[in-house]
């Protein structure tokens, strides 16, 4: 029954829209703010491309919801996306947690957003990242390629990078006003 596809489809990708509704609201609100640092310009970019990742999500269901294809094309924009926001997340981190003009903040950003680079490089134009895809009912899985261990190591190690980084700049701040901007 094709309502009763459509029903689920739009049920399973439900989480995925009022993020992206949330995600447009907060856009929203920033542009009539006014207010854009580069702080701010970070944020709005790292939401921006979150933003992308829940088209690609929701666009993956309804693919999936006509028999036989495979979302090929949204799990490539998903995994671009996420590698997009992960070094934004860890440029927003660096610049909360030490001074313009650092010297190894700026080392620190040339190599997170080369390996950015590479890892976009590979996904798009290689079978290495993600080899494959293989359906399961509503959703689909990505077969690992022979270098997807790398996409790995960049996601979890910027997660970790970004908490330790922030923890160790809550500690140097000399204000309390920059201790809490960087805490929460």
């Amino acid at each position: 029954n094709q309502y009763a596809m459509d029903t689920n489809v739009f049920l399973i990708s439900l989480p995925a829209t009022l993020a992206l509704l949330f995600k447009i609201g907060i856009l929203i609100y920033a542009r009539a703010s006014g207010v854009h640092n580069r702080l701010t310009r970070l944020y709005l970019f790292f939401l921006f491309a979150l933003s992308i990742q829940n088209i690609a999500e929701i666009s993956h269901f309804y693919t999936l919801a006509r028999p036989g294809a495979v979302p090929y094309l949204e799990f490539t924009v998903y995994y671009a996306a996420i590698t997009v926001a992960i070094a934004l997340l860890l440029h927003m981190a660096l610049v909360l947690s030490y001074p313009a003009g650092h010297p190894r903040v700026r080392a620190a950003m040339i190599a997170i957003y080369l390996y950015a680079a590479a890892i976009e490089v590979l996904l798009l134009f290689t079978p290495w990242i993600i080899a494959d895809l293989q359906r399961i009912g509503y959703t689909a899985t990505r077969v690992p390629g022979p270098l997807y261990g790398a996409f790995e190591f960049y996601a979890i190690g910027g997660f970790l990078g970004t908490i330790g980084i922030l923890t160790h700049g809550v500690w140097r701040q000399e204000t309390s006003l920059q201790r809490v901007k960087t805490s929460l």
